[in-house]
């Protein structure tokens, strides 16, 4: 073979090879894509959040009007019971009679000064999401601020009367570097490490145009949700190290290396959980509206990621044996920071 042939078939494996790239990411994604209109969603709670006007260089953050009804005053999401979303794992803080608590949320425009791909990128990154085939569709979609969204959380009592008079706070964000408890923040620092949860929408691959009933069709508009969660599965068991769990009816347990430098120097464990299965909410989808359009829009399926840091306590080391989340691990370990990433989906009648 000489040069020019040579050069020839190098040119056609090159070709082959992005082709195969292409069509395979493809096909791995084929079974799920974003679902554009509900944007990739960051929940933001802070308490107490400190006084920004006091540093000075702060923009109050504008909402987003989720319909043409929505009230400045008043939260997008009212229905959310505190003990119930806490029972789940996400990290928020605890009341007496913590049932007697909602989080509410409502939802803000990201902001122009602050990065979505940045806010973004690291959740995908940290819950291994970017792993999955497709994943370079969630990239390009964080990329454009318009693409994400706020929802500001706020802990009352339930049925809190929220008016013109006592409006749902308004939410101000630092635009400058600014030192808070003895640290300096740049604006988006501040920001991206008061994210407790996010949440990202799919929908099916393939569309159905017609159904045999409702539930027919809320089980298939889920579809989404349980080929990514499939996935993002499969990408854990081939990544991470499996341990066992105080539950495992219920989630897969893994742990993976620390991370950062202050995980490293206090020996961290770094905890991922997923559920065994997504939820299908094919019998009470009518009790979860989505804010968009309460009447026509219901939450039809879930999955839900946890990723949680522990570092040990004095005299204390991981051992593989452990079972994490049972009195042990929680007498041996001290939990210092949770993550929660919802897979959602809905359905539309």
């Amino acid at each position: 073979m000489n040069r020019r042939q040579g050069i020839a078939v190098l040119v056609i494996v090159l070709a082959f090879l992005s082709y195969a790239h292409e069509n395979f990411a493809h096909r791995d994604c084929s079974s799920w894509k974003i679902d554009r209109d509900l944007k990739f969603n960051l929940a933001y709670f802070l308490e107490p959040e400190p006084g920004f006007h006091t540093f000075g260089n702060v923009q109050e953050i504008l909402p987003f009007k989720l319909t043409a009804d929505s009230q400045s005053h008043e939260p997008d999401i009212t229905n959310i019971n505190l003990a119930a979303i806490r029972s789940l794992g996400f990290p928020l803080p605890a009341r007496p009679f913590s049932d007697k608590y909602t989080f509410f949320l409502k939802f803000y425009v990201y902001p122009s000064f602050l990065n979505s791909k940045i806010s973004a990128s690291q959740w995908l990154k940290e819950f291994l999401v970017d792993r999955v085939g497709g994943a370079s569709n969630i990239r390009e979609f964080i990329k454009r601020n318009e693409n994400v969204v706020i929802k500001k959380g706020l802990i009352k009592e339930n049925y809190y009367p929220f008016t013109v008079r006592h409006p749902y706070p308004a939410f101000f964000l630092p635009t400058k570097k600014f030192q808070y408890q003895g640290q300096t923040f740049t604006p988006q620092e501040y920001f991206d490490q008061n994210i407790p949860f996010c949440s990202l929408y799919v929908c099916p691959g393939n569309t159905k145009e017609s159904f045999g009933s409702d539930k027919e069709k809320v089980e298939a508009s889920a579809g989404g949700v349980v080929a990514l969660h499939e996935q993002i599965l499969n990408v854990y068991k081939s990544n991470l190290t499996p341990v066992k769990g105080a539950d495992q009816e219920k989630f897969y347990y893994f742990i993976s290396q620390p991370v950062t430098s202050f995980e490293r120097r206090n020996n961290a464990v770094i905890v991922h959980k997923i559920v065994c299965q997504p939820t299908i909410f094919k019998d009470n989808y009518r009790d979860l509206m989505m804010p968009q359009d309460p009447k026509r829009i219901f939450l039809s399926g879930l999955s839900l990621l946890s990723r949680a840091t522990y570092i040990p306590r004095p005299g204390c080391t991981w051992n593989p044996s452990m079972i994490v989340d049972s009195p042990q691990f929680k007498l041996f370990f001290k939990q210092i920071s949770s993550k929660v990433f919802e897979i959602g989906s809905v359905v539309r009648f």
